[in-house]
């Protein structure tokens, strides 16, 4: 892994230190997957109230707040990370209407406390800011968006993560700093809760152990750029040795898939016959019709995705088939 040539005459003979930041989540987890099979020194930072990564050879694990910005001092002088991946954040829609302060509190003034640490230290490394898809304006007519395209998000959570994306920018060209960012679209995989995908497979698997009849569905119209987790962390490792500073990155298939494809490919999978019954209390108001994303830019680096919608639903329905009845959401 080739993260740079200013840390290789730096380090010589060591390895480079990459720091990850929401190390504990689901994108964080299998980051650091991707990085174990590097040659990398990792520092994996998680909340002190989450559940901490699986312990691994290679790996420091260093337990914090991201909000507290002592804390991000202390991490930063302690490891002198070269490479910085800052996934900390409040990552879900609906809660971010419940409350949003904490949303704001950890996906904006976190990101800030750590652009003010790097300020202050004169960061010479290269900082990787995960934003989002939901930044983005609805493109009208329907279409890929492109990283270029208009700025208006739907939901508290998107403006947070507009927020924390133009703060990066302004801390890049003010102070010099060696910063890019990337809009993940709709990452789905094994070990993701709260998303349209998870809420299908925990339902099929309910079915297929008799914890319930029927499958409750809200709104299958939308139409979204499913994105596997596996290739989306590929994406980010690409941005992080190749992109260029200042730039930001799509991290999409490019394929609209209508959320009522992807209940299909789980009920083709299942085990057990699915009845799908529509439940008013599941359509959310602030749903978007079309969400799809313009990979052209992260492709010119070299990046692609791998895996089928397929393989994810698979892999999705295998890891909760491996849970306990006490994390299944029991239906109709």
């Amino acid at each position: 892994m080739n993260l740079g040539p200013a840390c290789d005459r730096r380090r010589k003979n060591a390895a480079m230190t990459v720091l990850v930041t929401g190390a504990g989540g689901f994108i964080g987890r299998w980051l650091l997957d991707v990085l174990r099979r590097r040659n990398v020194r990792i520092v994996a930072c998680f909340h002190h109230r989450s559940q901490a990564p699986v312990s691994a050879a290679g790996v420091e694990y260093a337990r914090g707040d991201i909000t507290d910005r002592a804390w991000v001092a202390k991490v930063l002088d302690r490891y002198r990370p070269d490479r910085i991946v800052h996934l900390a954040a409040r990552s879900l829609v609906g809660p971010s209407w419940e409350n949003p302060r904490d949303t704001c509190r950890v996906n904006v003034l976190g990101t800030v406390n750590l652009l003010e640490e790097l300020r202050n230290i004169g960061f010479g490394g290269r900082l990787l800011l995960a934003c989002s898809s939901a930044e983005y304006a609805a493109p009208d007519p329907p279409r890929p968006l492109l990283e270029s395209d208009r700025l208006w998000p739907a939901s508290i959570y998107g403006m947070s993560k507009l927020l924390a994306d133009q703060m990066a920018q302004i801390y890049g060209s003010r102070y010099g700093l060696d910063i890019l960012r990337v809009r993940p679209f709709f990452l789905i995989g094994p070990g993701k809760r709260g998303d349209v995908a998870s809420d299908f497979a925990q339902g099929i698997v309910s079915i297929e152990r008799g914890l319930s009849r029927r499958l409750l569905v809200g709104n299958l119209h939308p139409v979204r750029d499913f994105l596997d987790v596996r290739d989306g962390v590929e994406g980010l490792v690409t941005c992080l040795d190749r992109g260029v500073s200042g730039q930001v990155y799509n991290i999409c298939s490019g394929r609209g898939v209508p959320v009522q494809e992807l209940l299909g490919e789980f009920i083709a999978q299942a085990r057990s016959p699915v009845e799908v019954v529509g439940d008013p209390s599941r359509v959310r108001s602030h749903d978007e019709p079309y969400k799809v994303g313009d990979p052209s830019r992260i492709r010119s680096l070299g990046w692609s995705p791998h895996y089928t919608l397929e393989q994810s639903v698979a892999a999705i329905l295998e890891y909760w088939r491996a849970q306990p009845v006490d994390q299944l959401r029991e239906q109709g």
